[in-house]
């Protein structure tokens, strides 16, 4: 009885079991059912609001809209357009001020590297050497000697005339060409220059050293005739120091063949102080007097270089004066008065012992 009992619970036990195991899958299954119906649900939700929407665009975005919405569209490509045009115009200036600013870079190097002065010019007598030397005293005689033993000018009226002449013609020599006295010139060169005292010239280390640091071009503008220049240079030693001579035989004739203008008597010897002299020296040699420096010991020469556009210096002289642009007591102060010449100056610049001398005749 008790077994027969046990076997029923169990069985009991079983069914009950199954019916639980029936019951889960019955909740599975409507659990699904219930899930696809929602999910249906869900996709047919969302094709309804699509369409809703499609509805609402064609209803919102009739012909006028869609015409505005193309103008807007026209509009921003047009701007976009000058936009872009405004941005390769901008590009195009920037090249070019980087251009010019390039350019202005350039020039102002070149003009950074470019000397100040391209040529030096000096005058011979009391300017290479001093006036001190007593040469300019010993010259002054002779042409009173001259005058007297050669021209047969009454001796006491020859100091006087001599100054005046000096003063109205250039030099003595022009003057007394330039009212009528008839003489040869290489005669009175000869006269007055060859007797000259040069043993009181002795060579010039200071001045040598000074000239020939400087690699620029140095030329002799002088009055005198050319053997008296040349004696000058060599005794002071600075014959290969300059580059070009101008001198009397380089802007006049030697063979007196310029008698025929009377009508403008200074013109028959061209020389300092007067335009004619510088214009034909620039012209002959080259040069370009906003570029070059002039020294000279005559305050004349220098105001009339000065309007010929040459920048100035008064050897001789602790002062300026009106027409001159610098002052130097003697020839040796080239360096302490005007370092500018030095300052292009390259320590690696080699000179030859010995330069040929054009001279201009």
């Amino acid at each position: 009885m008790v077994i027969q009992l046990s076997e029923e619970k169990a069985q009991a036990e079983a069914e009950i079991e199954m019916l639980k195991k029936n019951i889960s899958v019955r909740s599975a299954e409507v659990a699904n059912k219930q899930h696809l119906e929602g999910v249906k649900k869900i996709a047919k939700l969302d094709a309804e609001r699509r369409r809703l929407s499609g509805l609402v665009w064609k209803k919102l975005l009739g012909p006028t809209a869609l015409a505005q919405m193309k103008l807007d569209l026209t509009t921003q490509t047009y701007d976009d357009l000058e936009g872009v045009k405004k941005i390769t115009k901008l590009n195009a200036e920037r090249q070019r001020l980087r251009g010019l600013n390039k350019m202005e870079h350039e020039d102002s190097y070149k003009r950074v590297l470019e000397p100040k002065y391209k040529c030096l010019l000096f005058d011979v007598d009391d300017t290479l050497y001093p006036l001190s030397s007593g040469i300019s005293a010993q010259c002054t005689k002779n042409i009173i000697d001259y005058m007297i033993e050669k021209l047969g000018i009454d001796e006491t009226k020859v100091p006087e005339m001599c100054i005046s002449l000096y003063k109205e013609y250039g030099t003595t020599m022009a003057g007394l060409r330039a009212i009528g006295y008839d003489f040869d010139y290489d005669d009175y060169h000869s006269f007055v220059h060859g007797k000259l005292p040069y043993e009181l010239l002795n060579h010039d280390p200071v001045l040598r050293n000074l000239l020939r640091s400087l690699p620029v071009r140095k030329v002799i503008f002088s009055n005198a005739n050319e053997a008296h220049v040349a004696k000058v240079l060599s005794r002071l030693g600075l014959e290969d120091c300059f580059d070009d001579i101008i001198c009397f035989e380089t802007l006049n004739s030697t063979n007196n063949d310029n008698k025929s203008n009377v009508e403008s008597p200074r013109s028959l010897i061209v020389c300092k102080p007067f335009e004619e002299a510088y214009e034909q020296a620039f012209k002959i040699a080259n040069i370009n007097p906003q570029k070059t420096l002039f020294f000279d010991d005559s305050v004349r020469n220098l105001q009339t270089a000065k309007l010929t556009g040459l920048h100035t210096v008064w050897v001789g002289a602790s002062h300026r004066t009106k027409g001159i642009d610098n002052a130097l007591e003697s020839i040796h102060n080239m360096k302490e008065a005007l370092p500018e010449l030095w300052e292009d100056v390259k320590p690696d610049i080699r000179y030859s012992e010995k330069t040929a001398i054009e001279v201009r005749v």
